[in-house]
């Protein structure tokens, strides 16, 4: 039986040069109480914006998704993100996400998330779920300015961090909400996380985002604007 990781390696669609978008999306302006779905089979990679050329279209389960797979270099400073349009102050992100592989010392150690705010794709704010750390303490809040992600800090170790068992096999769905200042993140429809955003308070670009020498995958993105 094939497996996911064969699957994605043996299918790639169309991959994106670094920054590169299609003018109508960029253009797009958010209009408020409206849900946008990307449908990565229809629009490619038209409407995302990302900093790696590892980013890419793959089809697993049979179902187009945006995913870095063979992500083998070692970044612990920097990391891989993917920016969808429109921008919006007050909104929601949805979306399922899927760990596919590690090549870190343990086999399941990974970090993976989604954006919040972003004002490009090396400033904006983020939440990583970590499948390596069981059900306690898997989901971290790490806002990131000028591609600088700060894990090493007092205030990302010491942070009260979310509860939940991140899934090594299957998919997962995340609820990224944000109302001001206020950024709550949902996993398999509980609440996981509830945090005060300290940096990007004004509108910005929702995303995906995959930490060093981790495969990951993103499917049924749909961002909805609440203002």
């Amino acid at each position: 039986k094939t497996s996911v990781r064969e699957e994605a390696k043996a299918w790639s669609g169309a991959g994106l040069s670094e920054g590169k978008i299609r003018v109508d999306f960029l253009n797009q302006v958010a209009a408020v109480g409206t849900t946008y779905v990307m449908d990565f089979a229809r629009d490619g990679l038209a409407a995302v914006e990302v900093n790696s050329a590892q980013w890419r279209l793959h089809a697993i389960d049979g179902q187009a998704c945006l995913a870095v797979v063979g992500n083998t270099r070692e970044e612990h400073i920097h990391g891989k993100a993917a920016l969808l349009h429109p921008p919006f102050g007050d909104g929601a992100l949805e979306a399922e996400l899927r760990f596919l592989e590690s090549r870190n010392e343990a086999p399941d150690q990974g970090w993976f998330g989604v954006i919040l705010r972003a004002r490009d794709t090396e400033n904006y704010e983020m939440f990583w779920f970590m499948p390596h750390r069981g059900p306690t303490g898997s989901v971290a809040y790490v806002p990131v300015a000028h591609g600088m992600v700060p894990w090493w800090t007092e205030a990302y170790a010491t942070q009260r961090k979310g509860d939940f068992h991140v899934p090594k096999d299957r998919w997962f769905g995340v609820r990224a909400e944000v109302a001001g200042k206020l950024a709550r993140i949902y996993a398999d429809g509980g609440l996981v996380l509830e945090k005060t955003l300290t940096y990007y308070l004004g509108p910005g670009r929702a995303g995906f985002y995959v930490g060093t020498l981790t495969d990951a995958a993103f499917r049924n993105a749909r961002v909805t604007v609440h203002g």
